[in-house]
């Protein structure tokens, strides 16, 4: 155990005597027992070390120079600082009269020199223990007083508080029974609760404050001033300028702001509100209706800060709760009103009604009310009606219709135009547009059904669909006949225009091909004499090697050998050229075949042929493609019968269709695939095409023209022989070539005409002609 443990637990022993042998023997005594020791050699020493620090014990020589230990006790005990200080004195004085004195001055024992041990050390454990009891006793008494005062305090609160409570109690009842607050006039109810919260809690402003139709402010409806003994209205404060204020009324029970200013939850008012009014505390006691706050009821401290105690906050709460209530019976007794008359308009528009209305019992279907046009509507009247159903006045036609309906309502709980029929009481059938709904009249679950008679409207809708689809099968024919004299228009057109080019052909044929055969018949002989001309020269030229220098000068100057072979190549592209020229000719008359208006058997190869050198130049590249590359893989197929100018044309439409699908940029190199083969039946190809009429044929010639280009969709190819369909930019085709081949093909020559196309996959067309078909012209 440390030397400052034994000390503090030993005590401290101040010793005072003049004499250092004594002061040194009581040093060594009682420091070796523990005691913490301090010495004084006189008494005016001692009373400065006391006055520092004051002993547990004090050992006091009474016979001491300047002052004496009787003078140095008589100061101690005057001391209140120091009077309970235990006193022993020690001296060689053994009289009575001595120990007498020091008792009476307040020692509490006395050791003689010399000393013995054992009795010093006794007599100090002894005081010290008396000390220490009598601390104790002093601080159990100073502690018990504590707790009498404590609970006389505490009993003197109860008793204000109980008087509190009476009276707070007493004005609450009062107000609960004050009829002022019931008869339904808001603002005096408010005044009376005002003025009677001022006087009960003794503050100097009361108010109440409700939020508006938006939940953005609250306006003032009464605010009570004690001292003026007024009531004034109309102050709004806005949430936007005091939000922490507005967020604590929602989310608190009670805002008790002893110091408004500095109260985190109002001192947003300090600067505008509370410092122009010199209101230093605040108690608001929100006022909640259906769960939610409404408003608020505001206590204001004027002058002095006020300490809102739970009497103050309890009673805030119940005249909030007062207010309430009172809000809430004006909420009921509008509701009630707003229930009356809603019953009495909805009565007398129940009876008023144009439409059937009637109230049902649920599932049961016992009629409880109908109005007057539910009579009217089913012929019966209402004595008649009610209390029975349905089935017992014979009104259902269909009881599948009725059972359907209950089962809705069971589902659903309503149902919405239900087309019903209904049986009168003179047997008629009539249709109703029925809507019903569940609802509860008291405790009883009841339908309401609301229906209108639509049987004329439903007569009416039927005779005009049925004229409706009249006309719509006239405007059918009417399109189907347009279309067709638009289609024969478009065909008698393009005849006339083949036609006319046709004669055009012929005359430019004629006119060119005279020249032509003038110019190729003279090439020939144009030739021999060049090589008559060149075999004389070169026979000079070997006669006489020496020429002149002038013919040698002239020569040079032509470059003969040039001249020589060039002309050569020139007779010979001329000869190319009239021969090109010679072929076209003959393609144009070959293609519009004016002359050939009967079946005719044809080489269909040579038609074809002579189609693409018309469509040469559309063949060749572009800026935005290269060159299309024609494959042609033509089979064994004998001379067709056929009409030669018409399949022509047909060729010339499939062709040219194929050109205008690879006019698009694209990656793969624009190809049209020609192959030509026999079969033995026509293909079951675009079931959607009708397939030909039956005629005398062995076999079938079948031409099919494919190109790479971008394809089309399923939509678009079952469309394509259609008139006037097409897929091109306005102005760029009339939609009829795809239509008048068809027609060619299939009506004109017994053939059929199909389409395989897919996106991406290009377009292929399928002519097949019967070989030898046995038609009449006339057809």
């Amino acid at each position: 155990m440390s030397q400052e443990r034994i000390n503090s637990t030993k005590g401290n022993i101040l010793v005072v005597d003049d004499t250092p042998a004594n002061l040194n023997i009581l040093t060594e005594i009682l420091s070796r027992k523990g005691y913490k020791v301090r010495l004084a050699p006189s008494g005016k020493l001692a009373l400065r070390s006391i006055e520092f620090a004051p002993p547990d014990l004090i050992l006091l020589d009474i016979m001491m120079p300047e002052m004496d230990g009787y003078q140095v006790c008589k100061i101690l005990k005057a001391s209140e600082k120091t009077k309970d200080i235990p006193i022993i004195f020690i001296s060689a004085l053994y009289e009575v009269l001595d120990k007498m004195k020091a008792f009476s001055l307040g020692g509490v024992d006395y050791i003689t020199k010399p000393f013995e041990v054992e009795e010093v050390l006794v007599r100090i454990e002894n005081q010290l223990s008396i000390r220490r009891l009598s601390q104790q006793l002093h601080e159990e008494n100073l502690r018990l007083q504590q707790e009498i005062q404590v609970r006389q305090y505490a009993e003197e609160a109860l008793r204000q508080s109980a008087i509190t409570l009476r009276h707070q109690n007493l004005v609450l009842m009062e107000l609960a029974r004050n009829q002022s607050l019931h008869q339904g006039n808001l603002k005096i109810a408010l005044q009376e609760i005002t003025e009677a919260t001022a006087e009960t809690i003794n503050v100097e402003r009361v108010s109440i404050w409700l939020y508006d139709e938006t939940n953005t402010k609250l306006q003032c409806l009464d605010l009570f001033e004690q001292t003026l003994k007024q009531h004034s209205a109309g102050i709004e404060l806005v949430n936007i300028d005091y939000p922490t204020y507005f967020q604590s009324l929602t989310q608190e029970q009670l805002i008790a702001a002893d110091d408004a200013h500095t109260d985190p939850r109002t001192q947003e008012f300090s600067e505008f509100y509370l410092t122009p009014l010199g209101i230093m505390s605040m108690l608001d006691a929100p006022i909640r209706l259906g769960g939610q706050t409404v408003g608020v009821l505001c206590n204001e401290q004027v002058g002095n800060p006020r300490h809102w105690t739970a009497e103050d906050q309890n009673f805030a709460r119940s005249i909030a709760d007062l207010v309430s209530l009172i809000l809430e019976a004006g909420e009921r007794e509008r509701a009630e009103t707003a229930l009356r008359i809603s019953e009495e308009k909805f009565a007398l528009a129940f009876q008023c009604s144009p439409v059937a209305i009637a109230i049902v019992t649920f599932p049961e279907g016992r009629y409880v009310e109908v109005n007057d046009s539910f009579c009217r509507d089913t012929g019966y009247p209402r004595e008649t009606v009610i209390g029975y159903t349905d089935s017992e006045l014979n009104l259902i036609v269909n009881q599948e219709e009725d059972v359907q309906l209950k089962q809705l309502l069971h589902e659903v709980g309503a149902v919405r135009d239900l087309e019903f029929q209904r049986r009168t009481q003179s047997g008629t059938i009539r249709t109703v547009l029925l809507s019903a709904e569940l609802i509860d009249l008291g405790k009883q679950l009841c339908g309401l059904y609301v229906s209108q008679d639509i049987t004329e409207r439903k007569q009416a809708e039927e005779a005009l669909r049925q004229s409706e689809a009249r006309e719509r099968e006239k405007a059918k024919q009417l399109e189907l006949t347009l279309n067709q004299l638009k289609s024969t228009q478009s065909q008698l057109i393009q005849t006339e225009k083949m036609s006319s080019l046709g004669q055009m052909v012929a005359g430019l044929a004629h006119e060119i091909n005279n020249p032509v055969s003038f110019i190729s018949g003279n090439l020939t002989y144009a030739h021999r004499y060049f090589q008559d001309l060149l075999s004389l020269i070169q026979l000079y030229q070997k006669t006489y090697p020496n020429r002149t220098p002038e013919i040698e000068n002239l020569e040079e100057e032509i470059d003969l050998n040039f001249v020589v072979e060039d002309l050569l190549k020139l007779i010979h592209s001329m000869q190319i050229g009239a021969d090109r020229m010679y072929d076209i000719v003959r393609s144009l008359r070959s293609f519009y075949r004016l002359d050939e208006s009967d079946l005719k058997p044809v080489d269909i190869h040579q038609g074809i042929d002579d189609t693409l050198l018309i469509l040469k130049h559309r063949l060749k590249a572009n800026g935005k493609r290269p060159e299309i590359k024609v494959v042609k893989e033509y089979g064994e197929v004998p001379a067709v019968a056929c009409y030669p100018n018409q399949l022509n044309q047909v060729f010339m439409n499939l062709l040219s269709n194929a050109i205008d699908a690879l006019e698009q940029e694209s990656l793969v190199i624009p190809t049209i695939t020609i192959r030509t083969s026999v079969s033995s039946e026509f293909s079951n190809l675009n079931s959607e095409v009708e397939q030909p009429p039956e005629t005398q044929h062995s076999k079938i010639a079948v031409i099919r023209i494919a190109d790479s280009g971008s394809g089309m969709s399923e939509e678009v190819r079952q469309q394509i022989f259609t008139p006037f369909f097409t897929t091109k930019p306005v102005g760029s085709g009339t939609g009829l070539g795809l239509s008048i081949s068809y027609q060619i093909v299939v009506e004109k020559h017994g053939g059929k005409l199909s389409c395989i196309s897919a996106p991406g996959k290009g377009t292929e067309f399928i002519v097949e002609v019967p070989i030898n078909t046995k038609l009449s012209s006339e057809s």
